[in-house]
């Protein structure tokens, strides 16, 4: 994965994006039954890159930093509407966790 400069969103779900020109790379954080984190690319069309047990690294070795700025309210807006829909493990591939014990009750109208 190239150096992007992570940013912390605020949200819960998806606490780290990043930009590379207009797109967007988002890191959903999953509950403790799925792999730990999904990591989305966004654009025009939403594609996800992989399921990851440990924080993603750039080329350097390097992982986010929990601690980065938090991204201005605009961008988070942009960075969030590529994964509008995406919140619960697997609806990304159209078949959302439904167990009340690991995914709750989280949708995309919060």
């Amino acid at each position: 994965m190239p150096n992007y400069t992570w940013r912390r969103t605020g949200d819960s779900s998806f606490p780290l994006a990043a930009q590379d020109g207009g797109r967007w790379y988002l890191l959903r954080q999953n509950d403790a039954i799925h792999p730990n984190f999904t990591l989305f690319k966004g654009g025009l069309a939403m594609s996800e890159i992989a399921d990851l047990d440990s924080w993603p690294v750039d080329e350097l070795g390097n992982a986010p930093d929990l601690f980065a700025q938090k991204l201005a309210k605009n961008q988070v807006d942009l960075a969030m509407r590529t994964v509008k829909g995406l919140r619960k493990y697997g609806s990304e591939n159209g078949t959302p966790c439904e167990d009340p014990w690991c995914c709750g009750p989280l949708d995309d109208d919060d």
